[in-house]
């Protein structure tokens, strides 16, 4: 498998696949996803931008759109695309990275946007696969809800909740 020097598999190769959405749907669509090398970040930056500060906003403030490009440029994230063939339009866009706890490596999804999150479904292998390659025993993401409940059938279980609370000009807790 050719990949450039982050690990990424190069764009249509390697790990890119395609299958047609289930029988009954409107239109069969013909997806294939790959990760992007870093050296063609901006030209799809262009086109998935967006969907990634539309994801940010959900988040609780941990990074900018700009903190994304930055890390990606700097090869210490991943951007991972999903595209709808024969146009190579792209539908869905994936930020990873890689994280070295003290006992475990392991792959989290930063931000995930575009058409839908269905989509990405079906590729999900394309991200296991490499983060397994890359040494990582595992795949987190910090998601809401709802998207856990979703992911639930794909092997993906709520280990724990995150909660958090804005304190910078805000009130303690248990002081009146």
């Amino acid at each position: 498998m050719e990949m450039e020097q982050t690990g990424i598999p190069v764009l249509e190769k390697g790990f890119t696949s395609s299958t047609q959405q289930e029988a009954g749907s409107n239109s069969d669509r013909d997806l294939k996803g790959t990760g992007v090398p870093a050296d063609m970040i901006e030209g799809v930056w262009k086109e998935v931008g967006q969907w990634i500060e539309k994801a940010l906003s959900y988040g609780n403030g941990e990074f900018a759109t700009e903190d994304i490009y930055d890390a990606l440029i700097e090869r210490e994230m991943q951007l991972w695309i999903i595209y709808e063939m024969p146009e190579k339009k792209i539908v869905l866009a994936v930020i990873t990275q890689i994280i070295t706890y003290p006992q475990k490596k392991t792959c989290r999804v930063v931000a995930l946007g575009g058409e839908s999150h269905l989509l990405w479904e079906r590729r999900l292998f394309i991200l296991e696969e490499w983060a397994k390659q890359e040494g990582c025993v595992n795949v987190e993401a910090f998601v809401r809800s709802g998207l856990a409940k979703k992911m639930k059938h794909l092997g993906y279980n709520n280990t724990y909740t995150v909660v958090s609370k804005d304190i910078e000009g805000g009130e303690v807790s248990g002081v009146n």
